[in-house]
């Protein structure tokens, strides 16, 4: 596929978060994800556990981005 065929426009303009909506997204995923992992992982103290939920969204929203998009 070409750069200039319409479907690649469209792409950039859905995947194009502002500052705020990429907060929002990340803070959603975050509680989602902590929410799910709790009970599997009580062996973590908080700190531990905060930074391996940083890490999963983190991995999650670098999926999200696509190839098409350059790396934040």
């Amino acid at each position: 596929m070409t750069p200039d065929t319409p479907r690649s426009g469209i792409r950039r303009e859905i995947f194009s978060y502002s500052d705020e909506e990429r907060k929002a997204r990340h803070e959603a995923i975050r509680v989602d994800i902590a929410r799910r992992l709790r009970n599997a992982c009580i062996h973590l103290g908080d700190e531990e556990f905060a930074t391996l939920i940083d890490r999963i969204v983190n991995v999650q929203l670098k999926g999200e981005r696509g190839p098409w998009k350059k790396p934040s």
